[in-house]
């Protein structure tokens, strides 16, 4: 009915952002429906839904103030369910109380399981993450401005991903605060091009504002010309023709190259008011927590995270624990389309 696409249900709750994550590392997305815009079609994917919500592809886009769906899928209304109100920081849950599957809608943060798709035309678009390593990537475009290297990679990640590499590579991210005169503009332009590569601005939902991932600082220079942020968006840097480099909001989870830095810093330390799991010992003290953009928390070090076995691995941390990636997958149920 819809070439070849297997629906998984995951029992695991997790934040949209995380079940995002998850389906593209395992499957290929989350669910997406907009192929099977009719009810008999949608009625197939009666077994995978209960009354309790669960995840699906479909998100409020600020960028374009209107509904879209993370696999790329142009947006159009449902014939078979009615469409619940949606503003941004929410994202579409699929469900059942009667025959047929519904619509609902809820805050992007808050945990519940979740439905994804496998196509086999298109493969899991996260293979590992992070993915990255010295051997694994081309070698950089570097500029030095001032006392700050810049080194901007070609491989495509998510800003999570790309925050994480730099983090174990070089000091974080790149932040353009110390970036203001015209020189070094001009030096900053000749690592960026016309495709996006993220940086550390975010939108930091625990705040309500755009926070810088390295923590040295909250100016914002005005040369990028930052546009409307919101929840579960990150920047992209990038530059047209002969003119300046300037910041576009983009989806967290999308595939960008990205800019590390490093320099001279000052560490700050972690909220006091965040807790990590008792079973884990960070392997570097300091820069152990950071809010994630649609609100989640990580908690994590610049080099590695041991579990109590002295493991190495990587850690989500929601209300009610841990989901650590590198284990089995949990186990779904599914349905071939």
């Amino acid at each position: 009915m819809n070439s070849g696409k297997n629906f998984s249900r995951v029992e695991v709750e997790l934040s949209w952002s995380e079940a995002l994550r998850y389906c593209r590392l395992h499957h290929t997305d989350l669910a997406d429906l907009q192929s099977m815009n009719s009810v008999r079609s949608v009625g197939a994917l009666y077994s995978l839904t209960s009354s309790t919500h669960a995840w699906i592809g479909l998100f409020f886009d600020v960028r374009v103030q209107g509904l879209s769906w993370s696999s790329g899928s142009a947006f159009s209304a449902p014939v078979w369910s009615s469409l619940p109100v949606f503003k941004e920081g929410l994202c579409a849950t699929l469900y059942s109380i009667s025959v047929f599957p519904s619509l609902g809608a809820a805050s992007c943060t808050a945990q519940k399981p979740f439905i994804c798709y496998y196509d086999p035309a298109v493969g899991h678009r996260i293979f590992t993450e992070p993915a990255l390593g010295p051997t694994t990537s081309p070698k950089p475009a570097v500029v030095t401005i001032g006392q700050q290297t810049f080194l901007r990679f070609a491989r495509e990640v998510t800003w999570r991903a790309a925050l994480l590499y730099c983090r174990s590579h070089h000091t974080d991210l790149a932040d353009l605060q110390l970036v203001t005169d015209e020189a070094d503009k001009e030096a900053l332009k000749s690592i960026t091009s016309e495709t996006e590569a993220w940086i550390g601005l975010y939108f930091n939902s625990a705040s309500g504002a755009l926070s810088w991932s390295s923590g040295l600082g909250a100016s914002i220079p005005t040369w990028l010309q930052v546009p409307e942020f919101g929840t579960g968006l990150c920047a992209g840097l990038r530059t047209y023709a002969r003119y300046s480099p300037r910041v576009y909001s983009l989806v967290c989870s999308a595939l960008k190259p990205f800019i590390c830095f490093y320099g001279a810093w000052q560490p700050t330390p972690a909220d006091p008011g965040l807790t990590a799991d008792p079973g884990l010992t960070v392997a570097r003290t300091g820069w152990d927590m950071v809010y994630l953009a649609a609100g989640d928390i990580e908690v994590r070090s610049k080099e590695a995270l041991l579990d109590s076995q002295g493991n190495s691995g990587r850690l989500y941390f929601n209300s009610e624990g841990a989901f650590k990636n590198g284990m089995d997958p949990p186990e779904s149920q599914g349905i071939s389309q």
